[in-house]
């Protein structure tokens, strides 16, 4: 005999609210002062060593304006996307702990990462400014929406929101297209 005159069906609130602790993180995985700026970016394939995209901001000026008008409207568009992005590291979702050598899905075989961003930050403070390096790694795009990505500065694997995915696809010559539009 219950004390309780309902009875509730727990497995509705259970499809509802996912189980997994990674969902529920915070998706920012770093935002730089807004006195930091951006000095360089250096996108480099992993197999070949080849550079892809090599810039330095005006040393000058410290500004990316002078370098973002000599390039094209979509490669302009992309790089604003990836100095933007490394302002305020956002990822979509995180996928797991850690600094990953490939990305692992299950029963799949491993994806290797392909490329290589590396971002020169100056960070201003007290009389010096510090000079640090950050660098993402990122595979193959698997779908419309996925590519991940990791960062072992960040310790996270994670999988990249759809304006890098589009800035990273504008930057990369000859990258297949995912596989729904074939």
């Amino acid at each position: 005999r219950s004390d309780y005159i309902y009875k509730i069906d727990r497995s509705a609130s259970l499809r509802a609210f996912p189980l997994d602790g990674l969902h529920y993180r915070n998706r920012v995985l770093e935002t730089l002062p807004e006195a930091a700026r951006v000095s360089s970016l250096e996108l480099v394939e992993l197999d070949d060593g080849a550079t892809l995209l090599k810039l330095e901001s005006d040393p000058e000026s410290n500004t990316w304006d002078a370098i973002l008008a000599k390039q094209t409207g979509e490669k302009s568009t992309a790089i604003q996307t990836l100095l933007q992005w490394i302002q305020n590291v956002r990822v979509e979702s995180l996928l797991a702990d850690g600094f990953a050598e490939d990305y692992r899905q299950e029963g799949a075989s491993p994806v290797p990462w392909l490329y290589r961003l590396d971002a020169q930050i100056i960070l201003p403070g007290g009389e010096f400014n510090t000079t640090v390096t950050r660098s993402y790694y990122f595979a193959r795009r698997l779908s419309g929406s996925k590519q991940p990505g990791t960062s072992k500065h960040h310790k996270a694997l994670f999988n990249c929101p759809m304006e890098l995915i589009e800035a990273l696809e504008a930057l990369v010559p000859g990258q297949p297209a995912p596989p729904e539009s074939s």
